[in-house]
């Protein structure tokens, strides 16, 4: 038997994956006031890890099981567009909100909106991948069925788990104990930490239905998470 929490994941799945890509709005574009106040407010928060240029090389970053993030490649885990594309300004911002679970990121609540909407803007400016190809289509996210944890969508959750071959990394009980993580070398680490113990119900993601829902259309940049988006689009 599965616990709530990963029961949780493997409904949702496949409870509402039948929904494809389409745009929503993102926040507009900033101008060089809020850049330059975002780079004094990521100096005096961020810097510390990611560096005062944004490559995460940092004495602190040694002592962190996770290194911070190299924000000069323009990868970042946490998106609303498809894998391989850049976030928009809005996953950023609710990124730096809500910071990161399993990792040292850190909530930034403390700063105003438009704060953050500044660092936002100075993050842009480190990697050229911004000026080249700029942020990815946002997928809609639809509201979670009535039914989400109805006998019978757990037991479709389950079905599809298996068929998706999850379990391969996250195990068959979502430990995250799959048999490619028993494998010489880790191949299947995530930056040092093997993939997500969904009975913890702890997720980069966040633990809300939508945040799951995110992580599993568009996968985990940086990671093995593999984004199911295109192939439940397909059909």
């Amino acid at each position: 038997m599965c616990t709530r929490t990963a029961r949780t994941l493997a409904c949702w799945v496949t409870a509402v994956l039948l929904t494809g890509f389409a745009p929503s709005p993102a926040f507009a574009g900033a101008d060089g006031k809020a850049v330059a106040e975002g780079e004094r407010i990521f100096g005096q928060y961020c810097s510390g890890c990611h560096g005062d240029t944004g490559e995460g090389s940092t004495l602190k970053a040694w002592f962190l099981s996770i290194e911070p993030r190299d924000l000069t490649k323009g990868i970042f885990k946490l998106r609303s567009t498809p894998r391989g594309t850049l976030p928009t300004d809005e996953d950023l911002h609710r990124t730096i909100t809500y910071g990161i679970l399993r990792s040292a990121m850190p909530q930034y609540r403390r700063l105003t909106g438009p704060e953050r909407d500044a660092v936002v803007a100075y993050i842009k400016t480190l990697s050229d991948r911004w000026k080249a190809e700029g942020p990815g289509e946002p997928i809609t996210i639809p509201d979670p069925p009535e039914d989400l944890m109805s006998k019978a969508s757990v037991a479709r959750g389950q079905e599809v788990y298996t068929l998706l071959q999850c379990g391969s990394c996250h195990g068959p009980l979502g430990r995250g104990d799959g048999t490619l993580n028993k494998n010489p070398g880790g191949g299947m680490s995530s930056e040092g930490q093997p993939p997500a113990n969904l009975r913890r119900g702890i997720y980069k993601s966040g633990d809300t239905e939508k945040g799951l829902y995110r992580a599993v259309m568009t996968g985990l940049d940086g990671s093995s998470m593999h984004a199911f988006g295109s192939l439940f689009a397909a059909g």
